[in-house]
């Protein structure tokens, strides 16, 4: 998170808030408490709640809604999350065998944090935990950190019963649960610890809120200056890859505390020559605005001027989508996730929670749904977003985020340079925000491990579909150029081997990507009969023989994804063939295949969380291992990308990423990738998998993509500060970080050593 010195907005869904702030603040609030410790916390004064006999009471009544609603509070524990001698209740509420908990569970194998509700008899309910994903979420946590902690839950919607668990932003677990309450529920509720006295929470809790419903009420802060008409409203200067809990939605508050300095605050942007760099503004007016433009003057500085075109400004979309989680669908959810130069590319209604895309079809400009399972975009349409940002609309009291990427062009002269970005309406200017410019004295390292992503992609003009699977020749390019600037050098290639191979590998050359390997999934390894054994030995060889004569080395053949067990072992005959024949092999694997095939998978992709026991075995046999599903694609955070792709990866032993995937929403199936809501059908809980929306002549980039974009850029300050201090210093960093650790000051502090 950026900071902690922010203020929580007020919600028209808002049933209770306990700030903590004091014993007779808590007592004033209907709270009963006995041993409460109040001290300093993350929003003021929190209350620590010890590990024997702390407790704290509400009545329900007006409070607390047992069939719908949002809990949330920020927690820091007393105890490391791999290491807590029973478990630790936060939030209780209980009777006649209706049960509502939130707590961190102690077990003999792992660990988890729990959400569970029961009804009417003994343990006969559902929960939504963390415990298919430990020991990487909350057994991470540590004594003194803060963490943010949500529980969604509505037992009263007729098709769509639920409850969902977030932490720190990131939604873990989301599962339908339809209860039969019986009319006894809890009159009271419980904080810190559970009713029959036990499980003491021994951790500081702050900020709680309970609401009627979900809601979506985040903050988000920054520096910010006034409109040129003060009372007009103010323009926010933001991170702009900060985690899912401060996503700006239309009604997120800012800042409270924000001062607004004269003059205005600078909009500083460092970085080095042939780099992209991120900024955000935040424009929140109080009066309604028509037409808005922003304006960027060229960059002056003392060793020359960079034009305005090195500016690009998109505006930052809200849409619905089908949860935010993983890959797991939740609750129709706003979320901000495209960068657009059309805002009205994609029409949202807030009411009906729905998106409709802008297309051209037969020549005739339209809107189509894409909310709901049944929307079918039709063949042969037209998808095309603005070449330059168009004018926009802003409600008065709503905030509208502005995406600033800086294309520092590689032989800008290093310096400070300085201009403006001039922001109008029909009613003229109303703000102008300055520009700082630093472009860094040195050039960047390659980064020091590989990055792939599985890029399902084709070269098919036959197929007039706007997905993920079939490629004109201008998208392939254009999806090409767009990976390679955002670090992913080595996307792996699904092309079969058709007339169009040639061509593709063509493409990828001309943008300029590396071409000592290919990654292929256009023909895989899988054989167990002489015959399909014979038949993998021959395709090997036709396809050495092919790429080798657009100049590509090393063939790396795809075995069977994710395989365990017998059929893993299966592989073992083909893989060997696989070697005989000058190739090489990898897969997507789980825990243990070092054990099974250590010796002949070249590039094992381990799924989910960091394992540094399982890459040290792959180490030993002489292997790079890569990573993926740390999530895969498509949660709309780019903070979660940065943080897990980027230098705690280097740090835990990683050789490369390969996630899934750039683009992927099961097209062959017949959904379409613009729609979240129709991936499989109603039964499956998967959502779409975009870093990067195609359309007929380019990609919709997202925020989540600019994240990852980051992690990338992390990895090569890393590797830049290597090349001048040796391993020593990659070391120190790897040493000091935690997954609290803010990522722009280890960035911040490279650039001041290398200066």
């Amino acid at each position: 998170f950026i900071g902690n010195n922010i203020s929580l907005a007020v919600d028209d869904h808002l049933l209770f808030l306990e700030s903590f702030e004091s014993l007779d603040s808590i007592q004033s609030n209907g709270g009963t408490a006995s041993n409460l410790n109040i001290q300093s916390a993350y929003f003021g004064q929190g209350a620590f709640f010890n590990s024997t006999d702390s407790s704290l009471s509400y009545q329900s009544a007006g409070r607390f809604d047992f069939m719908k609603g949002k809990i949330d509070f920020w927690i820091k524990p007393n105890w490391d999350g791999d290491n807590i001698s029973e478990t630790k209740s936060f939030f209780n509420a209980e009777s006649d065998g209706n049960k509502f908990n939130i707590f961190f569970y102690k077990s003999a194998n792992r660990n988890y944090f729990v959400f569970r509700v029961d009804h009417h008899g003994v343990n006969f309910g559902a929960e939504a935990s963390s415990s298919g994903r430990e020991p990487h979420v909350a057994m991470t946590w540590h004594a003194g950190e803060w963490h943010h902690v949500e529980a969604i839950w509505d037992f009263t919607s007729s098709d769509d019963k639920y409850l969902l668990l977030m932490l720190d932003g990131e939604i873990i677990s989301n599962v339908e649960y339809a209860p039969s309450f019986s009319a006894n529920l809890p009159t009271t509720f419980n904080i810190g610890f559970r009713q029959d006295l036990s499980y003491h929470a021994d951790a500081v809790i702050d900020e709680l809120n309970i609401y009627d419903q979900y809601t979506q009420s985040t903050i988000f802060n920054g520096t910010g200056i006034h409109f040129i008409s003060e009372n007009n409203g103010s323009v926010y200067i933001t991170n702009p890859t900060a985690s899912a809990a401060q996503a700006i939605l239309p009604n997120s508050q800012p800042n409270a505390l924000i001062t607004f300095p004269t003059p205005a605050p600078l909009l500083k942007v460092v970085g080095t020559r042939g780099g992209f760099e991120p900024a955000s503004l935040v424009i929140r007016p109080t009066i309604n605005l028509d037409d808005v433009q922003a304006t960027v003057t060229s960059l002056t500085g003392t060793n020359g001027t960079l034009p305005s075109s090195v500016v690009d400004i998109r505006v930052v979309k809200n849409w619905f989508q089908a949860g935010t989680g993983e890959i797991s669908k939740g609750p129709k959810t706003l979320t901000p996730e495209l960068l657009l130069k059309d805002d009205d590319l994609v029409l949202v209604d807030e009411v009906e929670k729905s998106n409709s895309l802008k297309i051209i079809n037969n020549n005739v400009e339209t809107y189509i749904d894409i909310s709901n399972p049944a929307s079918i975009l039709p063949n042969n349409i037209t998808i095309r977003d603005a070449i330059d940002l168009q004018p926009f609309n802003i409600v008065a009291n709503t905030n509208k985020q502005l995406w600033l990427t800086f294309n520092i062009p590689k032989n800008a002269s290093t310096g400070v340079y300085n201009g403006s970005i001039t922001l109008s309406s029909q009613s003229g200017d109303f703000a102008v925000i300055p520009i700082e410019l630093t472009i860094l004295p040195f050039t960047l390292a390659p980064a020091p491990i590989e990055y792939s992503i599985y890029y399902t992609g084709r070269l098919n003009d036959t197929v007039a579909k706007i997905g993920e699977s079939y490629k004109t020749a201008v998208q392939y390019q254009a999806e090409m150029q767009n990976m390679k600037d955002h670090g992913v050098l080595y996307p792996t290639s699904y092309q079969p081997f058709d007339a169009r191979l040639g061509e593709s590998l063509q493409i990828r050359k001309d943008v300029g990507l590396p071409i000592d390997k290919l990654y292929v999934l256009g023909f895989n390894s899988y054989a167990t009969t002489p015959t399909q054994l014979t038949t993998l030995a021959n395709n090997i060889n036709v396809w050495k023989n092919f790429i080798t004569q657009y100049g590509y080395g090393d063939l790396y053949v795809y075995g069977q994804d994710e395989a365990g067990g017998d059929v893993l072992l299966s592989e073992r005959p083909a893989w060997q063939l696989v070697h005989d024949n000058g190739a090489y092999n990898f897969v997507a694997v789980y825990k243990g295949a070092a054990d099974v095939v250590g010796d002949l998978l070249d590039r094992p992709v381990l799924s989910g969380g960091f394992k540094l026991d399982e890459v040290a075995k792959w180490h030993a046999n002489g292997k790079k291992v890569f990573s993926y599903g740390n999530p895969q694609v498509g949660v709309e955070n780019p903070d979660i990308y940065r943080r897990n792709y980027g230098i705690p990866l280097v740090c835990a032993g990683y050789d490369g990423a390969m996630d899934f995937a750039y683009q992927f929403g099961a097209e062959y199936l017949g959904a379409s990738i613009w729609n979240d809501f129709d991936m499989f059908d109603t039964s499956e809980s998967l959502r779409d998998h975009v870093f990067a929306y195609p359309t007929s002549d380019g990609v919709i980039d997202t925020i989540a993509w600019e994240g990852f974009r980051e992690a990338v850029k992390d990895t090569q300050y890393l590797a830049t500060l290597m090349e001048a201090q040796g391993q020593t210093a990659k070391d120190a960093i790897c040493a000091n970080y935690s997954p609290t650790t803010n990522l722009d000051d280890v960035r911040a502090n490279i650039i001041n050593t290398l200066l």
